[in-house]
Protein backbone atom coordinates (compact mmCIF):
# COMPACT_ATOMS: atom_id res chain seq x y z
CA UNK A 1 0.00 0.00 0.00
CA UNK A 2 2.70 2.19 0.89
CA UNK A 3 4.18 1.58 -2.52
CA UNK A 4 1.12 2.67 -4.28
CA UNK A 5 0.70 5.61 -2.67
CA UNK A 6 4.04 7.03 -3.40
CA UNK A 7 3.71 5.96 -7.24
CA UNK A 8 0.61 7.80 -7.20
CA UNK A 9 2.18 10.81 -5.14
CA UNK A 10 4.96 10.60 -8.61
CA UNK A 11 2.26 10.24 -10.64
CA UNK A 12 0.15 13.21 -9.54
CA UNK A 13 3.73 15.75 -9.25
CA UNK A 14 4.52 14.62 -13.03
CA UNK A 15 1.09 15.60 -14.09
CA UNK A 16 1.34 19.14 -12.04
CA UNK A 17 5.35 19.84 -13.75
CA UNK A 18 3.92 19.26 -16.87
CA UNK A 19 0.87 22.16 -16.89
CA UNK A 20 2.19 25.00 -15.51
CA UNK A 21 0.60 27.38 -17.35
CA UNK A 22 1.71 30.96 -17.03
CA UNK A 23 -1.42 33.05 -16.10
CA UNK A 24 0.56 36.53 -15.42
CA UNK A 25 3.61 38.03 -15.91
CA UNK A 26 5.97 41.14 -15.90
CA UNK A 27 9.69 41.70 -16.71
CA UNK A 28 10.70 45.06 -15.70
CA UNK A 29 14.00 46.80 -15.73
CA UNK A 30 15.84 50.24 -14.12
CA UNK A 31 18.77 51.57 -14.83
CA UNK A 32 20.39 55.44 -12.99
CA UNK A 33 22.55 57.03 -15.45
CA UNK A 34 25.82 59.60 -15.25
CA UNK A 35 24.27 62.29 -13.91
CA UNK A 36 22.33 60.04 -11.41
CA UNK A 37 19.14 61.47 -11.83
CA UNK A 38 19.09 60.34 -15.55
CA UNK A 39 16.90 56.81 -14.98
CA UNK A 40 15.04 55.22 -16.98
CA UNK A 41 12.45 52.36 -15.94
CA UNK A 42 10.27 50.48 -18.57
CA UNK A 43 9.22 46.48 -19.29
CA UNK A 44 9.49 44.04 -22.27
CA UNK A 45 7.06 40.80 -21.98
CA UNK A 46 7.40 37.58 -21.14
CA UNK A 47 6.58 35.72 -25.43
CA UNK A 48 7.63 31.93 -24.44
CA UNK A 49 7.92 30.10 -20.95
CA UNK A 50 8.15 26.38 -20.12
CA UNK A 51 8.89 25.65 -16.71
CA UNK A 52 9.01 22.13 -14.49
CA UNK A 53 8.66 21.77 -11.09
CA UNK A 54 9.13 18.64 -9.50
CA UNK A 55 9.24 17.27 -6.03
CA UNK A 56 10.81 20.96 -5.62
CA UNK A 57 13.22 20.81 -8.51
CA UNK A 58 12.68 23.51 -10.72
CA UNK A 59 14.16 24.02 -14.38
CA UNK A 60 12.60 25.85 -17.30
CA UNK A 61 13.44 28.38 -20.05
CA UNK A 62 11.70 32.02 -20.30
CA UNK A 63 12.14 34.04 -23.05
CA UNK A 64 11.49 38.27 -23.29
CA UNK A 65 11.02 39.96 -26.59
CA UNK A 66 13.37 42.85 -26.53
CA UNK A 67 11.88 43.96 -29.99
CA UNK A 68 8.33 45.25 -27.53
CA UNK A 69 10.65 46.78 -25.24
CA UNK A 70 8.80 49.96 -23.21
CA UNK A 71 11.11 52.64 -21.52
CA UNK A 72 7.41 55.03 -21.28
CA UNK A 73 9.32 57.55 -24.17
CA UNK A 74 9.33 56.27 -27.93
CA UNK A 75 11.97 57.87 -28.90
CA UNK A 76 14.31 56.59 -26.50
CA UNK A 77 12.83 52.85 -27.13
CA UNK A 78 13.15 53.02 -31.04
CA UNK A 79 17.20 54.37 -30.46
CA UNK A 80 17.62 51.17 -27.81
CA UNK A 81 15.93 48.56 -30.12
CA UNK A 82 18.26 49.79 -33.14
CA UNK A 83 21.11 51.18 -32.00
CA UNK A 84 22.67 49.14 -29.08
CA UNK A 85 20.11 46.22 -28.54
CA UNK A 86 20.22 45.74 -32.11
CA UNK A 87 17.07 43.56 -31.83
CA UNK A 88 17.01 43.13 -35.84
CA UNK A 89 19.55 40.72 -34.93
CA UNK A 90 19.11 39.66 -31.06
CA UNK A 91 14.91 40.02 -30.65
CA UNK A 92 14.91 37.49 -27.57
CA UNK A 93 16.63 37.55 -23.93
CA UNK A 94 16.49 33.74 -22.79
CA UNK A 95 16.91 33.08 -19.48
CA UNK A 96 17.42 29.38 -18.81
CA UNK A 97 17.07 27.80 -15.10
CA UNK A 98 18.69 24.01 -15.44
CA UNK A 99 17.68 21.41 -12.48
CA UNK A 100 17.76 22.71 -9.53
CA UNK A 101 16.15 22.62 -5.99
CA UNK A 102 13.63 24.85 -4.52
CA UNK A 103 12.06 26.22 -1.21
CA UNK A 104 8.38 26.67 -2.37
CA UNK A 105 7.26 28.34 1.02
CA UNK A 106 8.42 31.99 -0.20
CA UNK A 107 11.86 31.95 1.07
CA UNK A 108 14.65 33.40 -0.86
CA UNK A 109 16.73 30.97 -3.27
CA UNK A 110 19.49 31.86 -5.41
CA UNK A 111 19.35 30.19 -8.54
CA UNK A 112 22.14 29.47 -10.99
CA UNK A 113 20.96 30.44 -14.44
CA UNK A 114 22.17 31.38 -17.96
CA UNK A 115 21.01 34.72 -19.68
CA UNK A 116 21.73 34.37 -23.56
CA UNK A 117 21.41 38.44 -24.10
CA UNK A 118 22.86 40.23 -27.26
CA UNK A 119 24.11 36.83 -28.53
CA UNK A 120 26.22 36.24 -25.61
CA UNK A 121 25.68 33.84 -22.87
CA UNK A 122 26.78 34.15 -19.02
CA UNK A 123 25.82 32.89 -16.35
CA UNK A 124 24.18 34.36 -13.66
CA UNK A 125 22.48 34.43 -10.41
CA UNK A 126 18.82 35.28 -9.84
CA UNK A 127 17.40 36.04 -5.90
CA UNK A 128 14.39 33.94 -6.30
CA UNK A 129 11.10 33.55 -3.79
CA UNK A 130 8.45 30.86 -4.89
CA UNK A 131 5.68 30.31 -3.28
CA UNK A 132 2.65 27.80 -3.76
CA UNK A 133 -0.73 28.83 -2.98
CA UNK A 134 -3.46 26.15 -3.87
CA UNK A 135 -2.98 25.77 -7.91
CA UNK A 136 -0.78 28.41 -8.19
CA UNK A 137 2.57 29.24 -8.45
CA UNK A 138 4.01 32.49 -7.67
CA UNK A 139 7.66 33.42 -8.79
CA UNK A 140 9.81 36.53 -8.44
CA UNK A 141 13.26 36.90 -9.67
CA UNK A 142 15.14 40.25 -9.04
CA UNK A 143 18.99 39.58 -11.10
CA UNK A 144 21.51 42.53 -12.18
CA UNK A 145 23.42 42.81 -15.27
CA UNK A 146 26.25 44.89 -16.61
CA UNK A 147 25.50 45.54 -20.21
CA UNK A 148 29.29 45.67 -21.28
CA UNK A 149 29.25 41.97 -20.39
CA UNK A 150 27.04 41.68 -23.12
CA UNK A 151 28.62 43.60 -25.26
CA UNK A 152 26.00 46.56 -25.55
CA UNK A 153 27.68 49.72 -26.19
CA UNK A 154 26.52 52.17 -23.53
CA UNK A 155 24.56 55.78 -25.01
CA UNK A 156 26.33 58.82 -24.19
CA UNK A 157 25.42 62.50 -25.51
CA UNK A 158 26.41 65.41 -24.30
CA UNK A 159 28.11 64.28 -20.88
CA UNK A 160 25.32 61.95 -19.91
CA UNK A 161 25.94 58.34 -19.94
CA UNK A 162 23.19 55.62 -20.03
CA UNK A 163 23.98 53.01 -16.95
CA UNK A 164 25.85 50.29 -17.37
CA UNK A 165 23.94 48.10 -14.48
CA UNK A 166 20.43 47.53 -15.07
CA UNK A 167 18.35 46.03 -12.00
CA UNK A 168 15.43 43.42 -13.65
CA UNK A 169 12.88 42.14 -12.15
CA UNK A 170 10.39 39.15 -13.26
CA UNK A 171 7.27 38.47 -11.81
CA UNK A 172 5.04 35.89 -12.98
CA UNK A 173 2.19 33.13 -11.82
CA UNK A 174 1.66 29.83 -13.35
CA UNK A 175 -1.38 27.66 -12.61
CA UNK A 176 -1.16 23.98 -11.95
Amino acid sequence: MKKLLIVITNILSLSIAANMKLIKSETNFSATGKPAFIKANGHAPLTKTSFELLDNILSGRAEVDLSKLDSGIELRDEHLKEKYLHTDKFPLATLVIPKQKVDISGKMNKLKATLNFHGIKKEILLDTSIERSGNKLSVISNFKILLTDYAVTLPSFQGITAADKVKLRVKTEFEL
